[in-house]
C-alpha cells in the first residue's frame, strides 16, 4: 500500500499550509536547508526572516510568489544560484549581510528589489557593483 502524500518526502505532493500567514520568523534556529522547510507551501507569506542559521544556499522559495522581504543575514551563503530567485519578482528588500557572498550574479529575477544589504560579506572587486544595473529599481 502506497503512503501517497502523507509520505514527508514529498514535499511538492502537500498541499497549501497556514494560508493566512504573511510573516515567519524562523531566526536562529539551526536551518541548514530552506528546501526541507517546505516553504512553498507557505503562499501568502510575504517577510521570511531567516538571520543566524546554517543556510549555504538560497533555494526552495520558488512557491512564495507574494514576498517582499527576506533576511538571509549572518548564514554561511557563498554564492546567488542561478535559479535562486526564480519567482521572487514581488521581493522588495534583500538582506545578505554577514553572510560569504563574493558575487552578485543571478539577482535579475528581481525587477523590484530597492533594498539591498550586503555588509559583512567578501566582496572584494568593485566591479561586482555593476552586475547590479540590471536590476531597474536600484539604479
Amino acid at each position: 500500500a502506497s503512503r501517497g502524500s502523507r509520505d514527508p518526502g514529498l514535499g511538492d505532493s502537500l498541499g497549501p499550509l497556514m494560508a493566512s500567514l504573511e510573516v515567519l520568523h524562523l531566526s536562529h534556529n539551526g536551518v541548514s536547508s530552506l528546501a526541507q522547510l517546505q516553504l512553498s507551501r507557505l503562499s501568502n507569506l510575504k517577510a521570511l526572516f531567516l538571520q543566524g542559521n546554517e543556510l549555504s544556499q538560497i533555494e526552495g522559495l520558488e512557491g512564495l510568489k507574494q514576498l517582499r522581504e527576506l533576511a538571509l543575514d549572518r548564514n554561511r551563503i557563498k554564492s546567488v544560484g542561478e535559479s535562486s530567485f526564480a519567482g521572487q519578482a514581488a521581493l522588495v528588500e534583500l538582506h545578505l549581510a554577514e553572510n560569504r557572498v563574493r558575487e552578485l550574479g543571478h539577482l535579475q529575477p528581481l525587477p523590484q528589489l530597492r533594498r539591498l544589504f550586503l555588509s559583512g560579506n567578501k566582496i572584494q572587486d568593485v566591479s561586482e557593483l555593476e552586475k547590479l544595473d540590471v536590476l531597474p529599481s536600484l539604479s
